[in-house]
C-alpha cells in the first residue's frame, strides 16, 4: 500500500474533521486536536519503517581492512540491518588516513546528515581535539551524533621474543623501538608516550605504519620490538603471534586497565606503576577515551528520530544471540556502551581544564 506523506496525512485529516466539527458533527476543538496528534504519531511510526526500507547504509570505517575496527564493523554490520525497521543493507567501505582523521573530517563535512552513513573512527581523536594537537581536525567532535561502542579497550604492550628484552626490562628503562600508525591519536603512539612520560621506561616510537595490520608485520619481520594496542584487537588479529614460539612469539608485558582474562591477568597495569598523584590524574583523563572504543556516530545534523533508532538497534545488536554467537567465535571482546554515555565521555573529554590541557601536552609531538 503507498505511504502518503506526513504532513500530506496531517493535513487531509487536520481538514476534514475540522469540516465535519463546522458542519456539526460533535467535535469540538479538542477533538479535533486530539484527532491530529493521533494521526500524526501514526504517520511519524509508519514513516519510521517506511524511510530505511529499500536503503543501503554505509558505514566507513577509518582504518584498513584487517585490523580491530574493520573486523568489529563487518562482524556489526552482518547482524544490524534486520533490527532497523524496513531491514537495510549494510555496507562497510574503509577510509583509511591519518589514524582515521581522514573519515571523521569526511563524516563531519561530505557525508549527508539523513542516517544513511555512519562512521566508526578512533576515538583518540576527540582527546587530540580538546589538546589542540592537530590542525588537521576539521570537525567538532560534540556535533557528531553518537550511535554506541561495541566495547571499551584496553591497550596491552607487547614485546616480540626476538628483541631478547623481557617485560621487567622494558619496564626497567631497557630502549627499545615499537611501531605505531601516527606520532599522536592512537593507543600505538600514545600508550608509549603516557609510560615514558609516568613511569620511566625508554621506548623510541617508529611511526608511519599504514594500520595495524602493517604494525605486526614490523614486529613480525623485526623492525620493530614490540607495540602497544587494544587487547580486544590484539587478542584477535595477534592470535597467531600470542600463540607462537620462540623469536615469533608476541609477550604482553603490561596493561592500561587490570583485566581478568586469563592471558593478561597477571600483568601490571600501567596506573599501578605511576606513584605521582598528579600524574595519576592525568592518567585518569587519558583513559577516557578507553571507555568507550570503536564508536559508531553520524553526521552532525542527523534528525533525532533516525539516531534513537539507530541507537535502538545498535542496542538490540548487542543483545542479539546470533551477532553474540558470531562475535564469540571470532574472538571479539563485547561490553556495549550506549550512545548516550559515550555523548556523555565525549563531553566530558572535550571540556577538560586549560590546567589539563597544558599538562597532557607531552602527548602531542613537536615539530
Amino acid at each position: 500500500m503507498k505511504r502518503f506523506p506526513k504532513m500530506l496525512t496531517l493535513m487531509v485529516v487536520g481538514l476534514a474533521l475540522t469540516l465535519v466539527a463546522a458542519c456539526g458533527g460533535g467535535l469540538d476543538q479538542e477533538d479535533v486536536d486530539a484527532a491530529v496528534q493521533k494521526a500524526l504519531a501514526e504517520a511519524e511510526a509508519d514513516e519510521g519503517p517506511s524511510f530505511y526500507e529499500g536503503k543501503t547504509i554505509r558505514l566507513l570505517v577509518g582504518f584498513s581492512a584487517g585490523g580491530g575496527y574493520d573486523t568489529y564493523a563487518r562482524a556489526i554490520s552482518r547482524h544490524i540491518g534486520k533490527h532497523i525497521p524496513g531491514n537495510p543493507d549494510i555496507i562497510v567501505e574503509n577510509m583509511t588516513g591519518a589514524g582515521s582523521l581522514v573519515a571523521a573530517n569526511h563524516l563531519y563535512n561530505q557525508a549527508k546528515p539523513d542516517g544513511l552513513t555512519l562512521g566508526s573512527w578512533n576515538s583518540a581523536q576527540l582527546l587530540i581535539e580538546a589538546l589542540g594537537g592537530n590542525p588537521g581536525i576539521l570537525f567538532s567532535g560534540e556535533r557528531f551524533g553518537y550511535i554506541g561502542a561495541p566495547s571499551d579497550g584496553n591497550p596491552v604492550c607487547a614485546v616480540m621474543g626476538h628483541a631478547g628484552l623481557s617485560g621487567d626490562d622494558l619496564l626497567g628503562g631497557a630502549a627499545a623501538k615499537f611501531g605505531a600508525t601516527g606520532a599522536f591519536g592512537s593507543a600505538f603512539s600514545d600508550t608509549v608516550r603516557v609510560m615514558n612520560e609516568f613511569t620511566g621506561t625508554d621506548i623510541e616510537l617508529v611511526t608511519g605504519y599504514r594500520g595495524s595490520s602493517r604494525v605486526r608485520l614490523g614486529m613480525q619481520e623485526k623492525e620493530v620490538a614490540g607495540g602497544c594496542f587494544g587487547w580486544e584487537s590484539m587478542a584477535v588479529t595477534a592470535r597467531a603471534m600470542l600463540d607462537a614460539e620462540g623469536d615469533d612469539k608476541l609477550i604482553p608485558f603490561a596493561t592500561v586497565f587490570a583485566s581478568d582474562d586469563p592471558e593478561i591477568a597477571g600483568l601490571p597495569s600501567i596506573r599501578d606503576l605511576i606513584t605521582d598523584e598528579a600524574d595519576l590524574a592525568l592518567y585518569d583523563v587519558w583513559t577516557v577515551g578507553y571507555r568507550f572504543q570503536r564508536p559508531w556516530t553520524t553526521p552532525p545534523g542527523t534528525p533525532e528520530d533516525r539516531i534513537e533508532t539507530l541507537r535502538a538497534a545498535f542496542a538490540a545488536t548487542m543483545a542479539d544471540p546470533a551477532f553474540l554467537a558470531d562475535a564469540a567465535q571470532a574472538g571479539l571482546v563485547i561490553s556495549a556502551i550506549s550512545g548516550a554515555q559515550v555523548e556523555e565521555w565525549v563531553l566530558d573529554t572535550l571540556r577538560i581544564s586549560s590546567d589539563t590541557k597544558e599538562a597532557l601536552q607531552f602527548l602531542v609531538p613537536s615539530e
